[in-house]
């Protein structure tokens, strides 16, 4: 995505909130995953979030699981970078699958 191919440097934890609502895949992503809800907890699984991660996708971050939104969409960054190298990628696999 555009926002991934821009930076050089990661942005401060304060900026993610920003970065995440003007890409549109994030935003998008998170949208489908947790309506931009920071605190949605699924009944179903320990998900949860703005990225709804499972406890053990928290574990692969290098993030401890949490409830502010700067470090969930942080998490979120780097686990996208890792498994799918852009939003738009995560995007297009949770599209398919049905998650990400």
């Amino acid at each position: 995505s555009l926002f991934l191919s821009s930076i050089t440097a990661p942005p401060s934890e304060e900026l993610y909130v920003t970065q995440a609502r003007k890409d549109p895949c994030w935003r998008e992503l998170v949208l489908r995953e947790s309506g931009w809800k920071w605190w949605t907890q699924n009944i179903h699984s320990t998900a949860y979030g703005l990225g709804q991660f499972l406890d053990s996708t928290w574990a692969g971050t290098g993030y401890e699981k949490s409830d502010d939104p700067e470090i969930q969409l942080a998490a979120m960054l780097t686990y996208i970078q890792n498994r799918y190298g852009t939003t738009c990628e995560a995007l297009r696999h949770q599209i398919r699958e049905g998650w990400y």
